[in-house]
């Protein structure tokens, strides 16, 4: 996302705002996994983009977010 956010929902609190975008879906083992989102940094130099994931889980409520990480783009 391009903003921070704190929005509470039934899976916790969304912490990404703005524009946001689906990155990938991938599959969990164990509690852990890797997501492999790959961009032109070029486009982002300078800009600041927020990540936070999304797990199924059926005994939550549907589905748990993860804490969020900010990411600054430098050359």
């Amino acid at each position: 996302g391009t903003t921070r956010a704190q929005v509470p929902t039934g899976y916790g609190t969304l912490l990404v705002g703005g524009q946001r975008r689906r990155a990938a879906v991938v599959p969990i083992f164990f509690g852990a996994g890797e997501v492999d989102a790959p961009f032109d940094a070029a486009v982002f130099v300078g800009a600041r983009r927020m990540f936070q994931g999304w797990m199924p889980d059926p005994g939550a409520a549907g589905g748990v977010f993860t804490n969020a990480v900010e990411v600054e783009v430098v050359p």
